[in-house]
């Protein structure tokens, strides 16, 4: 990550509404530290590699039918920009063929 970019983050971390001083001071001090594992852009982005995993469910359990947890349509919107953007960068992939069909 460049300098600048650095800063610029550094800059959003501070400008944050959503946190308080204790909060602020603590992402500032740790995109510092650790600032050559940070990225702001998706270039700087390399894919990540993990072993393929199945996950065993016990018999007789059933799959929760709802959602984790509510976010608002803002946060929605977002969240699915970032995840196209990491899909059409090859960063990310869909793990379903649900997902497969909805992000193709």
């Amino acid at each position: 990550m460049t300098k600048k970019n650095i800063q610029t983050l550094l800059h959003q971390i501070l400008e944050n509404d959503n946190l308080i001083k204790k909060e602020k001071m603590f992402q500032k001090k740790l995109v510092q530290h650790f600032q050559d594992v940070f990225a702001t852009e998706i270039q700087d982005l390399e894919p990540c590699t993990l072993d393929e995993f199945k996950i065993q469910l016990t018999e007789g359990l059933e799959i929760p039918n709802c959602s984790a947890y509510k976010i608002t349509l803002g946060n929605e919107e977002f969240i699915e920009t970032v995840v196209k953007e990491l899909v059409a960068a090859g960063l990310i992939f869909p793990s379903s063929p649900r997902l497969l069909l909805q992000w193709w």
